[in-house]
């Protein structure tokens, strides 16, 4: 049978503890470590929900609104002559003040055609057209510009002169629409208006 001697002992018992202080060392650092991680993860905030902006606030047509003012989709900020602005809004029909600046910027750029000549004829068209654009990009509506023309119904120096009504948008004549009268004109205009995929969008002004 082997004796342990008491010097062994003491080696033996030397070596236990030793070996149990370096494996609770080691567990309490890996406790340690752990829950260090624990908190390293556990620290960082939950991600903020990202901020949402407000969406502008409906404006009725014609209400008063100012030059800089966020305005919802379809609506446009109208200049008046007195320098203040009212709101357009595509889909629903120009308010009155805006019709009638329209009408009068119109009446000073669409020179009116009386004689039938070719290049006063197409000095009156390109001003219709132009305007017609501008009055669009104004407003944000479409815009179709009815107006008094002189033209000859055929070729021929002879052939007299009509002075009737046309229709025209920024880039071409409403076809047929040109007619000895106004209401007329206005007919075949409306028609075409009816016609397009999005006719609330649309305004007829009238240059008289």
């Amino acid at each position: 049978m082997l004796k342990i001697t008491d010097a062994k002992r003491s080696v033996l018992t030397t070596a236990t503890a030793a070996t149990m202080a370096g494996l609770t060392i080691g567990i309490l650092s890996g406790c340690t470590a752990s829950a260090h991680d624990g908190n390293a993860s556990g620290a960082q905030p939950a991600a903020s929900a990202p901020a949402t902006s407000v969406p502008p606030m409906a404006v009725e047509a014609g209400a008063p609104v100012t030059a800089d003012q966020v305005l919802p989709e379809r609506t446009t900020a109208y200049a008046l002559p007195d320098g203040t602005f009212v709101a357009v809004v595509r889909d629903q029909p120009l308010p009155a003040p805006v019709q009638a600046a329209i009408e009068a910027g119109a009446l000073a750029a669409i020179p009116l055609t009386a004689d039938g000549g070719f290049d006063t004829a197409e000095t009156t068209l390109h001003a219709a057209y132009a305007f017609a654009g501008s009055a669009s990009h104004d407003t944000g509506k479409k815009i179709a510009v009815v107006y008094q023309f002189g033209a000859r119904m055929s070729w021929g120096i002879d052939t007299p002169i009509t002075v009737g009504w046309q229709g025209a948008i920024s880039t071409q004549d409403v076809p047929k629409s040109f007619k000895a009268d106004l209401d007329s004109t206005l007919v075949v205009v409306q028609e075409f208006i009816s016609a397009q995929k999005d006719p609330a969008d649309w305004a007829i002004v009238i240059r008289r």
